[in-house]
């Protein structure tokens, strides 16, 4: 279970999952060594573009799960179910809505903001939101 409003320690629960299996490690271990080797050779640019696509599949996860963290206003613990990191809330949260919410806008501002510098980071994310979206929208017609 993770405190209330402890970012630091909600982001460290939520890198154990998201670093907790030996594919998510060994990923992150290529990723270094091939940017290693691109930087070495002097392929920079297809390697850049592949961290970018890796590291925003990351930075999408941390970025949906901490904005439905701070808005849902109650203890959550960090599960990991059906291949997908979820906040599961311990008691009743204030506002589920707000959290759903905030827990959709903020990578899409992330990914939208990010569109213009680096645009593979940026449309991974939108996509990312885009499908979460959809998924959200289909367990409230069900």
């Amino acid at each position: 279970m993770v405190a209330r409003r402890d970012v630091p320690g909600f982001l460290k629960a939520l890198t154990a999952k998201l670093l907790g299996t030996w594919l998510s490690r060994l990923l992150v271990l290529l990723l270094l060594a091939a940017s290693l080797v691109g930087v070495l050779t002097g392929c920079y640019s297809c390697i850049a573009n592949v961290a970018e696509i890796v590291l925003a599949f990351f930075a999408y996860a941390y970025v949906h799960e901490v904005a439905q963290f701070l808005f849902i206003d109650s203890d959550v613990e960090v599960a990991y179910e059906d291949g997908a990191l979820t906040l599961r809330a311990v008691g009743e949260p204030r506002w589920p809505r707000l959290a759903v919410a905030c827990g959709i806008v903020a990578p899409g501002v992330l990914g939208a903001a990010a569109l213009g510098s680096f645009p593979a980071f940026g449309l991974v994310v939108l996509l990312l939101t885009l499908i979460t979206l959809l998924r959200y929208l289909a367990d409230e017609v069900e």
